[in-house]
């Protein structure tokens, strides 16, 4: 019986500390596309407002810069539209904060009803259910980088994220980020 109850909090505890690194690895991912948005949206704004004021002087100078212009800004317009950066930022929103709800969901399993409160019958139940939430969340969620998997990493290792943590996983420096996931 202990073997067993043992046996489900570690899951609990896995699944958990999986949701974590989930969490904040879309948290990355969203503000790299965010910034992304910003980076090619304010250029093109500035850029086809210039174009459009060049375009309406004299000077034979001044229509062939405001033609350059309106090339750069159609050019970083496809790239908006083409990447689609504002849409990532939000599916990678949505999907933190699914895992981050995953981890506070696990997290009271694992602290407190997995404590023997219920049986072990229900406790199963329950562990299930949060193992087919932590498969289903990641089929739906989308492809994380490498890089922000690296900086969501190093974040984690250094105390620091997104997700409000439980306290047991603020050591996370100590433990090393296998840990975690």
């Amino acid at each position: 019986m202990a073997e067993e109850q043992d046996s489900i909090r570690s899951e609990a505890d896995h699944i958990r500390r999986a949701a974590l690194v989930g969490a904040e690895r879309h948290y990355i991912a969203e503000t790299t596309w965010y910034a992304t948005a910003l980076l090619i949206g304010i250029p093109a704004t500035c850029l086809a407002a210039v174009a459009g004021a060049a375009a309406f002087k004299d000077s034979g100078a001044h229509a062939e810069v405001a033609g350059y212009m309106s090339l750069v800004t159609a050019i970083l317009t496809a790239l908006l539209t083409f990447l689609s950066p504002q849409q990532r930022a939000k599916e990678h929103h949505a999907s933190a904060k699914a895992y981050e709800a995953l981890y506070h969901a696990a997290g009271f399993f694992f602290r407190v009803e997995s404590g023997g409160g219920i049986g072990t019958e229900e406790q199963l139940k329950r562990l299930r259910v949060l193992s087919e939430t932590l498969i289903e969340t990641n089929k739906k969620s989308p492809v994380v980088s490498a890089r922000a998997c690296r900086r969501s990493e190093q974040r984690l290792l250094d105390g620091r994220g997104e997700v409000v943590r439980d306290p047991a996983d603020l050591p996370v420096k100590e433990q090393g980020i296998r840990a975690l996931g």
